[in-house]
């Protein structure tokens, strides 16, 4: 049962570190290219 604990505490701290990475990287990226593809629309 420990053991379950432990790996359940190692997904807990890598799904926060890419929920991290999604909003610090990936999202402001998509960010610029929305904007990028906005500004030429119009």
């Amino acid at each position: 049962m420990q053991e379950i604990k432990v790996e359940q505490q190692v997904l807990k701290d890598e799904l926060h570190c890419i929920k991290l990475y999604q909003e610090n990287v990936i999202v402001p990226r998509l960010n610029t290219i929305e904007a990028c593809y906005s500004s030429t629309y119009r």
